[in-house]
């Protein structure tokens, strides 16, 4: 695997780029359900406060792709603009470690964080978790979950190009089939990855929206890029998630691609859309914890 892991992020990097100066960083280990998992913890430099709100991020790579560098620029810009603590998890990936391995690590990071927010100057009560594309899927996967287990859920997701049902073959064909960097054939081979047989694909912990019921989940900050084949799906979920109930805020980018978060050095607009996600994110937080925006 690879070598085919590895061609698939050389064209993107030539449009990434430098990590902020104005974070650091540090790597650790935390605790998962099997064996430790790698992250990355992104600090503005200049914080003083022990109990700084923390967004837990997972990179995207359709579950199959990825590590700690994928989103390495993302997540430093985001903190930097934020004044969040951002937390990157390298969880599980298939084909080695099929589906539910990577929604099991990211419980784990969240529990973890909850558990030690004090070690890493995090707020405990002021977790958010979230991610781009296969990202965002193990995002709202956990918070569902958190939910069916009636435990405490994270203050907040945000949701940027979520990948929202695995069975791709079902979907309906879209203009943005064939579009760069992700096609409806990319989707399908990185399913045919992750899931261990095509009856994953009815579990809602694998296809998040075939959850009976999204009520009762974090406020929500809800992204989408135009040139996406993820945008007809992931409308149709901002617009349930409203429906039943949620808090739903909607960022809408209609001239960028899937996969804009690592694009940043190449094509202006995406980092104008990194920092108006990372200002949204912190408005949101802010409002959160004066008690504007009800769970």
């Amino acid at each position: 695997m690879e070598d085919r892991r590895k061609p698939a992020f050389l064209s993107l990097s030539l449009l990434e780029a430098r990590a902020s100066s104005r974070v650091s960083v540090s790597n650790l280990e935390i605790e998962g359900p099997v064996t430790t998992v790698p992250a990355r913890l992104y600090r503005p430099k200049g914080t003083t406060s022990a109990n700084v709100p923390l967004l837990i991020y997972l990179h995207f790579g359709g579950c199959v792709l990825g590590d700690l560098d994928t989103c390495h620029t993302a997540c430093s810009l985001i903190s930097e603009q934020s004044g969040c603590l951002v937390l990157s998890v390298a969880y599980r990936l298939a084909p080695e470690h099929q589906f539910p391995a990577a929604l099991e690590d990211t419980l784990a990071a969240f529990r973890w964080v909850r558990t030690n927010a004090h070690s890493i100057g995090a707020d405990p009560t002021c977790v958010a978790i979230g991610g781009d594309s296969a990202g965002g899927y193990l995002a709202l996967a956990a918070s569902l979950c958190l939910r069916d287990q009636q435990q405490d859920m994270p203050r907040l997701q945000l949701l940027i190009y979520p990948v929202v049902d695995m069975d791709r073959r079902a979907m309906p064909i879209t203009p943005y089939d064939r579009n760069y960097p992700l096609s409806r054939a990319d989707m399908i081979w990185f399913a045919e990855q992750y899931m261990r047989a095509p009856v994953d694909a009815y579990d809602p912990r694998c296809s998040v929206g075939r959850a009976k019921s999204l009520s009762g989940l974090p406020p929500t900050i809800m992204v989408h890029a135009g040139n996406d084949v993820l945008l007809p799906e992931g409308q149709a979920l901002g617009e349930r998630l409203a429906r039943e109930g949620n808090s739903v805020t909607t960022l809408n980018y209609p001239s960028l691609p899937h996969a804009f978060t690592a694009m940043s050095g190449g094509v202006p607009r995406a980092r104008e859309a990194l920092v108006e996600i990372a200002n949204t994110l912190s408005a949101h937080i802010k409002a959160s914890a004066q008690g504007r925006i009800e769970r």
